[in-house]
């Protein structure tokens, strides 16, 4: 079965409209021409480890389609999580980035995604190094959990949050980068 599928930087054009993710390990189509809904996972059995999930720089429309089982929710592996410059709209992924297990890379900037962050979503990102949800339309508080995030580079920017500065220790932070500027936060 089909372990990793790179078609990455080319001039790829059409609809994908889903992949058999079963033993599917690594799928990077950026950087191309595709268009219609971002590409489904389908799986007939547990999907837990999916390391790269790469569709950026395309022209993808619609909400964030469906990633397979992902453990009914449970914590899962994901390592990169590449969706940005697209026109991907509907909610923030929650169950997505909030139950990933080794996310590293979260990119999901230069879209329509809307909603709110769970409160605790930040909790479990131990190993995040860098997370940009920049240039969404995401509203409501920033999560208080971002003040216990070890990620090192933090994207905020041109949302909707509002309410409170949430409370930082920044002598046990491992922050580098936060940015929430052009937000409407007190």
């Amino acid at each position: 079965a089909l372990n990793i599928l790179y078609l990455n930087v080319n001039n790829f054009t059409g609809s994908i409209v889903a992949v058999g993710c079963n033993d599917m390990q690594n799928f990077d189509i950026g950087y191309n021409h595709f268009s219609g809904s971002a590409p489904a996972m389908n799986c007939t059995r547990e999907f837990y480890a999916l390391y790269q999930y790469r569709i950026n720089n395309n022209h993808f429309t619609g909400e964030l389609p469906d990633l397979g089982k992902l453990g009914n929710g449970e914590n899962w592996y994901f390592y990169t999580f590449y969706m940005e410059h697209n026109n991907i709209s509907g909610p923030f992924p929650n169950k997505v980035i909030c139950n990933a297990m080794s996310l590293n890379q979260i990119m999901l900037h230069h879209n329509q995604l809307s909603g709110t962050i769970n409160n605790t979503c930040f909790e479990g990102m131990t190993n995040v190094g860098w997370f940009d949800i920049s240039h969404n339309m995401i509203s409501g508080p920033v999560p208080d959990s971002v003040s216990a995030v070890e990620t090192q580079y933090v994207y905020m920017n041109n949302n909707n949050f509002s309410g409170t500065f949430p409370d930082i220790d920044w002598s046990r932070s491992r922050m580098r980068t936060l940015d929430l500027s052009y937000n409407h936060i007190e």
